[in-house]
C-alpha cells in the first residue's frame, strides 16, 4: 500500500515541475511572439526602410575571406567561400525592450523583411543567374531593437579572372569580385564599407597551390548602359601568389635534366650508332612536357609564359643539336677524300706547326747533316706536316666545335630571355 502512494507522490511532483516548465517556456515565447506579431503587423517589406523617400538607403558590406577553392587558368576563373556581412537600418523594425519583456534582438526570416538584392556583377556560375540575395545567402536577419538589421552568410562566389601567365608559376594574379545592387541605383542605395581594415590571410585562407597576399576593398560608381542613374559598387580585390614547388619538381627540374642530356650528346662515341637515338629520345620527352603545359595554361596569345616560350627554344635547339649529329656521323662514316674546301677549313683551324727532330744520316752524337742529307729530310718533314685529313678527323673536329656552339647558343638563348624577362618586369 505504501508503494502505491509513493508512486502517486512522485508522480505528482513530476507533473508540477513540467507545468512549471511548460508554463515559463509559454511566457518567454509569449513575449516574442507577441513582439513579431506588433512589428508585422501592416509591415510592407516591399517599402524601403527610410523615413524619407528622396534619401538613399545606407549599406554597410563586408567580406572576409575563408578559403581559396580554385584558381582555374584555363577557364580564367576564380572561386572563393567568403562570409558576406551586410548591415543596414531599417527604422520601421523598432521597439522597445521594456514593451518586449527585455528582448533586445529577434531573428527573422529575410523572406519577411526588406532586404538589400546585392550581388556579384562579374558572376562566373552558369548554374546562378543572380549571385546575391535569397537565392545567395540563405541564413536569417538578426534585428535589434534599434532598426540595425545584420545579415551574415557564408557564400561561394565565382568570378572571371584575367590570368596573366607570362611569369607563370612565379605568377601574382591579381582579382577582382564587384559587387552592387541590380536594381537601386545610388540615389536610393548608398553601398559603403563595413570597416576600413585590410583582410589578409589566416589560417582559413590557406590554398594547396595559392597564397593570399592581401585583400582590399574599394568603392566605386558604375555605369550602366541599361540605366542613366549610376550605381554604387564594392570592389574586393584579391592579390594571390602561385605556390611554384610543385611546377619546379614536376616541370623545370626535369626539363634543365633534359636540356643538360642533349648537351651530354656530344660525349657519345660516334661509332657507338646511339646518339641519333638519344636525341631523339629527349626530343620527344620535351615535347611531352610542353604538351603537359599548354594543358595548364590558358589558350590566350595576351601574353606568352616565359617558361612555355623556354620550352619551345630548348625544343628547337634540340632540333638543331639533331641535325649537327647527322653532320658529324655522315662525316665520321664518310669514304674517299674530304671535300677540298672542307679540308682548307680543317688546316685553317687545327693546322700547328710541328717540331721534329730528324734523325742523324751519319749516326753522330750531335746529329750534324751534311748538305747531301737536307733534301731528304725536309721532303719527310713536308710530307708529315700536310697529310690530308681523313673523315674521321673532320668529324672529331666538328665534333667539338658543334659542342662548342651548342653550349654558346643555349647561354646566350636562356640569358636573352632572362633579360627581356627582367626588363619587362622593371617597366611593369
Amino acid at each position: 500500500m505504501s508503494f502505491y502512494v509513493n508512486l502517486c507522490f512522485i508522480l505528482v511532483v513530476l507533473s508540477s515541475q513540467c507545468l512549471i516548465i511548460g508554463v515559463s517556456a509559454k511566457s518567454s515565447s509569449s513575449n516574442e511572439h507577441k513582439l513579431l506579431n506588433l512589428l508585422f503587423d501592416q509591415y510592407n517589406k516591399a517599402v524601403r526602410p527610410v523615413l524619407n523617400d528622396s534619401l538613399p538607403i545606407d549599406i554597410k558590406f563586408g567580406v572576409q575571406l575563408r578559403k581559396i577553392l580554385n584558381v582555374d587558368s584555363k577557364r580564367q576563373e576564380l572561386t572563393v567561400s567568403l562570409w558576406v556581412t551586410q548591415v543596414w537600418k531599417n527604422p520601421f523594425l523598432k521597439w522597445g525592450t521594456s514593451v518586449a519583456g527585455g528582448i533586445s534582438s529577434v531573428v527573422v526570416d529575410p523572406g519577411d523583411i526588406w532586404i538589400p538584392d546585392i550581388g556579384l556583377m562579374n558572376n562566373a556560375d552558369e548554374s546562378l543567374s543572380v549571385a546575391g540575395g535569397k537565392q545567395k545567402f540563405k541564413t536569417a536577419v538578426i534585428v535589434d531593437n534599434t532598426g540595425i538589421c545584420t545579415w551574415r552568410a557564408p557564400a561561394t562566389f565565382k568570378s572571371d579572372c584575367d590570368i596573366n601567365v607570362r611569369f607563370w608559376p612565379f605568377d601574382v594574379q591579381k582579382c577582382n569580385m564587384v559587387f552592387s545592387s541590380y536594381t537601386y541605383g545610388n540615389r536610393k542605395l548608398s553601398l559603403n564599407i563595413l570597416g576600413q581594415r585590410e583582410n589578409k590571410a589566416d589560417k582559413f585562407t590557406t590554398s594547396g597551390g595559392w597564397s593570399v597576399e592581401n585583400i582590399t576593398l574599394r568603392k566605386k560608381v558604375l555605369k550602366n548602359t541599361c540605366c542613366v542613374e549610376p550605381f554604387e559598387s564594392l570592389e574586393a580585390e584579391f592579390i594571390l601568389k602561385r605556390k611554384p614547388q610543385y611546377f619546379i619538381l614536376n616541370f623545370i627540374i626535369p626539363s634543365v635534366v633534359l636540356c643538360f642530356l642533349t648537351l651530354v650528346s656530344f660525349a657519345i662515341p660516334s661509332e657507338s650508332g646511339e646518339r641519333i637515338g638519344f636525341i631523339t629520345t629527349l626530343l620527344l620527352a620535351m615535347t611531352v612536357y610542353l604538351l603537359l603545359i599548354a594543358e595548364v595554361l590558358p589558350e590566350t596569345s595576351n601574353q606568352l609564359p616565359i617558361t612555355g616560350l623556354l620550352f619551345v627554344l630548348a625544343i628547337i635547339m634540340s632540333g638543331l643539336m639533331l641535325v649537327f649529329t647527322i653532320i658529324i656521323l655522315r662525316c665520321y662514316h664518310g669514304t674517299g677524300q674530304p671535300y677540298g674546301w672542307l679540308q682548307r677549313f680543317y688546316y685553317c683551324c687545327c693546322s700547328k706547326k710541328k717540331i721534329e727532330v730528324m734523325p742523324s744520316a751519319n749516326g753522330t752524337a750531335n746529329g750534324a747533316e751534311t748538305p747531301s742529307d737536307i733534301p731528304v729530310a725536309f721532303n719527310q718533314f713536308e710530307s708529315k706536316e700536310f697529310d690530308s685529313p681523313t673523315w674521321q678527323d673532320i668529324s672529331f673536329f666538328l665534333n667539338r666545335v658543334l659542342f662548342a656552339v651548342s653550349v654558346l647558343m643555349t647561354v646566350i638563348t636562356f640569358l636573352a630571355v632572362y633579360l627581356n624577362t627582367f626588363l619587362s618586369t622593371e617597366d611593369i
